[in-house]
């Protein structure tokens, strides 16, 4: 039975395609046997994954990492994971395993296109928040219960995968610390964890610095002027978008705004407000807020004058409990327009479940997440996940975040494996470049080519707050829907 010494971390905010951690503490993490999961992929035996937290540049080598990993050195001089050898790629004609043909990119010289993928190990590195960590109730060793289950079963054609995560404070300048800290290990890859003012300020850092990035959930403005940047979720305009419909479709009348005011939030409120108004319905009130603000008393009071029936809260979700708790008190209860995050049905309940108002409204790109689910049609999948959580994380109550990061992962784990045994960083933006589609339940589907070879979903799962015996979390309504 193997070992690995962990950092405990708990998750950010919110996770989207990949996951936010945050730290408080040490932890050693036993591996369990492994189990089988229904749809996961296997291949041959490979090895448990490993976590390390990085905490200053140039000391974000996976703990763990075979002695060669540990030793090698980068192309650049700097310690990290190693590179594999291989032929120039670049503007070849490729397929995938799955037969889509494209060209691989031009973007990397060959002793930059294999770095930390060799024949036993790949590499990754994510940049999270971790300043909400207190908030959630998971751990980093949590949340690679997936990388453990598949590296048990071959890993990704037979190469263990080492995770580094580094700490973005949840703030452009952090982000760009973290993406430093990252590059120190050499990552064949560098993903990201929710932030929305933190991944275009990382986008920039990684354009300048010639690093492969999959950007988390983001506005789409920039996104598609970078070479080295592919965003896999919707972007935050997209997000607008669905959630302006569904409320313009759904319930008609007087819309309010609340949201962050930044450009980086700036374009869900656009595409919110242009598709409420599209649908009829009169916008009455805009209201920007600052990160943070803390008193929202002036905010809600012109939400109420204004006669607001229904209100986006474009801000985070921490944010907004604080902000409904207030609403609630002044005897504001219009219908609520949020992620459907169980953080916020567990932390606002009857307030929002329609006991004192109308049901809230939830949107978010994986499905709704309840323990106990036999019924909806991605129960077997999170059945498959409660039971791989059973014996490689025993005693851990399984969350919607790590739903969330299981989802994330294993879509990971098949664009990976899409690329091939032979993938490298060209092969790899090729495919998103040539219009890659993928379509992996109950994820939404995965388009390429309508997202200009940077962006790749649309559609948004809805929910509305329910009361489900006594416990309020989020109904599911509408799965992978743009219109209604």
């Amino acid at each position: 039975m193997r070992r690995w010494g962990l950092r405990r971390v708990a998750v950010g905010a919110a996770v989207l395609a990949l996951l936010a951690a945050g730290c408080s503490g040490n932890r050693s993490a036993q591996h369990k046997p492994a189990a089988s999961a229904g749809q996961l992929s296997a291949g041959g035996q490979g090895q448990g994954a490993t976590t390390t937290v990085a905490s200053t540049p140039g000391t974000a080598v996976p703990a763990g990492a075979p002695a060669a990993a540990v030793a090698a050195r980068g192309p650049s001089g700097r310690g990290g994971a190693p590179a594999g050898s291989g032929p120039n790629v670049a503007g070849t004609h490729q397929s995938t395993s799955g037969g889509f043909s494209y060209t691989a990119a031009n973007l990397f010289a060959p002793d930059q296109d294999r770095i930390g993928i060799t024949d036993t190990s790949l590499s990754l590195c994510i940049h999270a928040p971790l300043i909400f960590g207190p908030i959630f109730q998971d751990s980093a060793s949590d949340f690679q219960v997936y990388w453990h289950w598949l590296n048990d079963h071959g890993g990704i054609y037979g190469r263990k995968v080492n995770m580094t995560f580094t700490d973005d404070q949840y703030t452009p300048q952090g982000g760009v610390q973290a993406a430093q800290q990252c590059q120190q290990s050499n990552p064949f890859l560098m993903a990201a964890g929710v932030g929305f003012d933190t991944v275009p300020a990382v986008r920039q850092w990684a354009e300048q610095n010639k690093l492969l990035y999959l950007a988390s959930f983001a506005t789409e403005n920039g996104l598609y002027n970078l070479s080295y940047s592919f965003e896999i979720p919707p972007s935050v305009e997209h997000f607008g978008e669905v959630a302006g419909n569904y409320v313009g479709a759904k319930y008609p009348g007087k819309v309010g705004v609340v949201w962050r005011n930044s450009p980086n939030w700036q374009g869900g409120r656009d595409h919110f407000e242009a598709a409420v108004k599209a649908h009829g319905s009169k916008v009455v009130a805009d209201i920007p807020v600052q990160e943070n603000q803390g008193d929202y008393t002036s905010a809600i009071l012109n939400l109420e004058t204004a006669g607001a029936q229904t209100v986006l809260a474009w801000m985070n979700v921490v944010e907004f409990t604080q902000f409904e708790k207030q609403a609630a008190a002044q005897g504001y209860h219009p219908r609520w327009v949020t992620a459907a995050f169980n953080l916020v049905t567990d932390t606002l309940g009857h307030d929002i479940d329609g006991s004192s108002g109308p049901a809230a409204v939830g949107l978010w790109v994986t499905p709704e997440f309840h323990l106990g689910d036999t019924t909806s049609p991605w129960s077997g999948e999170e059945r498959a996940m409660e039971a791989v959580y059973a014996q490689y994380d025993s005693g851990h109550k399984v969350t919607d975040t790590d739903w969330q990061v299981w989802l994330a992962f294993k879509q990971l784990g098949q664009l990976l494996n899409d690329c091939g045994k032979d993938c490298t960083r060209n092969k790899l933006a090729g495919m998103f470049i040539g219009g890659y589609k993928a379509q992996l339940a109950p994820l939404c589907p995965v388009d390429f080519s309508r997202g200009q070879g940077k962006l790749g979903s649309f559609a948004m799962n809805v929910s509305e707050a329910i009361n489900r015996n006594g416990s309020v979390g989020w109904n599911q309504v509408a799965t992978c829907a743009e219109t209604f």
